[in-house]
């Protein structure tokens, strides 16, 4: 008996002087390849090369309830484009039946105007039956939403085979652009043409031949100048003889660079011995003056 006593009193001193945790395990107390995998939503990842686990280096990305996250809004807030700044471009929520909520897609709403369709996500238009995806060009298999892509370019419909493509040439480009800066805004080496639309540049001014075309050349490296029957360079040599200024001269290039000649007209502007008339002389020696002064308060800073 007092041998079973003995044993009883070691067990019971032996279990009080044990310390128990109740702390989870991390990542490196994991030994096994199943309770590694089990805990990956505590950042545990398996090396299967050192066979241990550890954290991982790869960012745990959160779990968004998308429902409950939209319940949240008012209409005048409702995220229908981007709900957060983890999620990339997926628009998580839309505005139908007058509240915010989870957004399944275009297609699943019947609507027949853009305005419909971008009331619920701003990534839906119509295709007049129904709310399309804003997506690639190709996408469209409809004329009435062949406007724009998802990036913002323009699409063009092919009345030939009935497909909607890329707007990727001057042709192709809408009939509503009627000016040379509307057509080079898309495509730099277009121009306009009589009726609207766009068409390939001319490679010199001297090629383009109407008068909303002369702008520029086909390279934007020349601009050009109407005369009132032709295209021409806009150079100095070229202004009308009805410029008998120096200020009408300066004004005839953007850089500033012609003056005035004796009879009008205008010559690049060079130095005091090459001006003709009294007036090119005085603008010349004027900018002379202003250079050396320019010149000297260079040097003065200098030293």
């Amino acid at each position: 008996m007092n041998t079973k006593f003995i044993i009883f009193s070691l067990l019971l001193a032996l279990a009080a002087s044990q310390t128990y945790s109740i702390s989870p395990c991390t990542c490196t107390q994991l030994l096994s390849e199943g309770d590694c995998t089990k805990n990956a939503g505590l950042g545990c990842s398996w090396d299967s090369t050192k066979k241990s686990c550890g954290v991982s280096t790869t960012p745990v990305t959160p779990t968004v309830t998308y429902a409950a996250y939209c319940d949240t809004f008012a209409q005048s807030d409702c995220p229908k484009a981007k709900p957060c700044t983890d999620c990339g471009n997926y628009a998580a929520c839309a505005w139908v039946e007058n509240k915010c909520t989870y957004f399944t897609g275009c297609t699943a709403f019947a609507k027949t105007t853009k305005e419909e369709c971008q009331a619920i996500s701003n990534r839906c238009i119509t295709d007049g039956t129904h709310c399309v995806e804003i997506d690639a060009c190709s996408t469209y298999k409809k004329q009435l939403p062949c406007d724009k892509n998802a990036s913002g370019s323009l699409c063009y419909w092919d009345t030939t085979n009935n497909t909607c493509v890329d707007a990727n040439t001057c042709n192709k480009l809408p009939t509503t652009f009627v000016t040379d800066k509307d057509c080079r805004d898309v495509i730099s080496t277009c121009t306009t043409q009589t009726g609207g639309g766009c068409i390939d540049s001319g490679n010199n001014c001297s090629d383009q031949t109407l008068e909303i075309q002369c702008v520029w050349n086909k390279l934007k490296t020349q601009a050009c100048y109407w005369d009132g029957a032709a295209c021409k360079d806009r150079i100095c040599d070229n202004a009308p003889t009805t410029l008998t200024t120096d200020d009408t001269c300066k004004a005839f290039r953007t850089d500033g660079t012609c003056t005035t000649k004796a009879n009008g007209g205008c010559v690049t502007r060079t130095t005091c011995a090459a001006a003709t008339i009294q007036a090119a002389c005085e603008e010349i020696a004027i900018g002379m003056e202003l250079l050396v002064l320019i010149r000297h308060v260079q040097m003065l800073l200098l030293q």
